[in-house]
C-alpha cells in the first residue's frame, strides 16, 4: 500500500471510530447514571416555587391501591405524589388520590404499578413529559429558570430503596426538594438522598423544546 492510499485510509478510520465512540459514550453515561447515579449541585440559588405539598402516606389516601399492583400509596406513592404536585402547579389541580384513581381507570399503570409516562398526556390534555437519560446540574437549573419542576429518582436517605422527589428550587449549596415522605412538609436538600438516578419533567404542550 503506497503512502498516498494510507494517508486517505487512516483519517477515514479515525472518523469512523469517533462516530462510533459518540453513541458508546452516551449509552455508557446513561447506564452509569441509572445504576451508580450522579451528584448534582446548583450554580446559583433559585427561589423555591410554591406548590402543593403532598405526602404519600397521608391518611386520606395511604391505603389506596396503585392500580392492580397490590401496592399502596403509603408505601409506594412517592411518584404519584410528586406528579400530583407538578400537575397542580401546571393548572390542573389534583391530589394523589384523585390522580391515582385517574391513572388506574385509564391504564396509565403497568401491572406492577409503574407509571407509563407517555400515557399521562392521554388522560391530562395539554401536558407532556420530557426525560433525558443523560442529564446534569444544568438540566435541573434550566428547568428552574423556566419555572418547571424536575422530578428525579434518588435512593431514599442514601439507602437501596428508590424514591422520587420534586425539585422546587435551590440554595447556594444544593437543590431543594419536596419529599413526599417528609412529615414536616418543608423543603429539604436533595443531598439528603445522595445521587440522582433518573430525571423527568412535566410541562405544558406548547412549552415542548
Amino acid at each position: 500500500m503506497n503512502l498516498s492510499v494510507k494517508s486517505k485510509i487512516i483519517p477515514a478510520i479515525a472518523i469512523v471510530l469517533l462516530i462510533l465512540a459518540g453513541p458508546a459514550a452516551y449509552y455508557g453515561s446513561a447506564l452509569w447514571i441509572k445504576t451508580i447515579g450522579i451528584e448534582v449541585k446548583p450554580g446559583k440559588a433559585y427561589e423555591p416555587q410554591k406548590t402543593q405539598f403532598f405526602l404519600q402516606n397521608d391518611p386520606q389516601w395511604k391505603d389506596n391501591l396503585i392500580g392492580q399492583s397490590g401496592l399502596r400509596l403509603g408505601g409506594y406513592g412517592c411518584l404519584v405524589s410528586a406528579l400530583a404536585s407538578s400537575i397542580s402547579q401546571l393548572g390542573h389541580e389534583t391530589t394523589p388520590q384523585e390522580l391515582n384513581e385517574l391513572f388506574a381507570r385509564n391504564g396509565v399503570y403497568t401491572a406492577g404499578g409503574e407509571v407509563i409516562w407517555y400515557k399521562i398526556s392521554e388522560v391530562i390534555p395539554g401536558i407532556k413529559y420530557q426525560y433525558k437519560r443523560v442529564f446534569s446540574s444544568s438540566t435541573l437549573e434550566e428547568d428552574l429558570r423556566q419555572r418547571r419542576l424536575p422530578i428525579v429518582k434518588v435512593r431514599y436517605k442514601r439507602t437501596g430503596v428508590f424514591h422520587w422527589v420534586l425539585v422546587v428550587g435551590a440554595d447556594k449549596e444544593d437543590f431543594l426538594i419536596m419529599d413526599p415522605l417528609n412529615p414536616n412538609k418543608e423543603v429539604v436538600r436533595l443531598g439528603t438522598h445522595g445521587k440522582v438516578h433518573a430525571y423527568r419533567v412535566l410541562l405544558k404542550t406548547e412549552e415542548m423544546r
